[in-house]
């Protein structure tokens, strides 16, 4: 499920499961800290997990939200001397490690993994630019719409309850989706009661189910706005 290996045959698949540390990890434990000297790669093997950057005032800025078969950490090799997000499990998971010298041997063994990481580096550093630009522009439903849509891609099922509604099972807090999306846990408790009130969405506790995606990506892309406007209005 690693976009890394994926190229690789048995053989190459064997040869990196063989260095390769596992651990389990219950909800809420730190897997790596912002600042921490970046000695090893992960991958999330089982559960979910979020990886942020704290904020002086104690609050989270969230870069990601992490599912099977995705990568964190850092190694010198990526152009990463420290962690740059601290990474904690949002639910109980299974993580597997790879130190910086075995990662070493394998870029030199499999020049397929070489080229991934090209790769992957050139889309982190895209990925980023856009969100800067739409953090930087945008205003906060359609922060929470892009967000909320994206998750669907990623995490989203069929709802059994509602025909044609996404189901996110994701523990996402107010404060969590705030984190994701540059704002404050006010402004998007705003923004997500109008797309309640105009049934876009349903959500309770860290629970959510989108009821219309096609209106959610229009939100997103700036084609619609909702009935209640200061919801729409940036806010920091």
């Amino acid at each position: 499920m690693v976009r890394l290996f994926c190229d690789l045959d048995a053989e190459g698949i064997a040869q990196v499961d063989a260095m390769m540390g596992s651990r389990s990890a219950p909800a809420g434990a730190v897997l790596c800290r912002a600042g921490e000297q970046a000695d090893a790669l992960y991958v999330l093997a089982a559960g979910r997990a979020k990886s942020y950057t704290p904020t002086a005032d104690g609050h989270e800025v969230i870069d990601t939200l992490l599912a099977p078969g995705d990568m964190f950490g850092g190694l010198a090799a990526l152009g990463q001397r420290q962690h740059a997000t601290t990474v904690r499990t949002l639910t109980d998971a299974c993580v597997l490690r790879i130190d910086a010298p075995s990662f070493r041997q394998l870029l030199l063994q499999l020049p397929s993994v070489s080229l991934r990481v090209i790769d992957e580096l050139s889309e982190r550093l895209d990925a980023a630019r856009g969100t800067t630009a739409m953090l930087a522009s945008s205003p906060v439903m359609v922060r929470v719409a892009a967000t909320l849509d994206s998750l669907c891609s990623k995490f989203g099922t069929p709802s059994s309850s509602h025909p044609g509604a996404i189901d996110l099972h994701l523990p996402l807090s107010r404060a969590d989706l705030a984190g994701l999306t540059g704002s404050t846990v006010e402004s998007v408790s705003r923004a997500m009661s109008t797309l309640r009130r105009e049934g876009t969405v349903k959500s309770g506790r860290q629970w959510t189910t989108v009821l219309d995606r096609e209106r959610l990506k229009a939100l997103a892309d700036g084609i619609e706005s909702c009935s209640t406007t200061g919801a729409d209005r940036p806010r920091p």
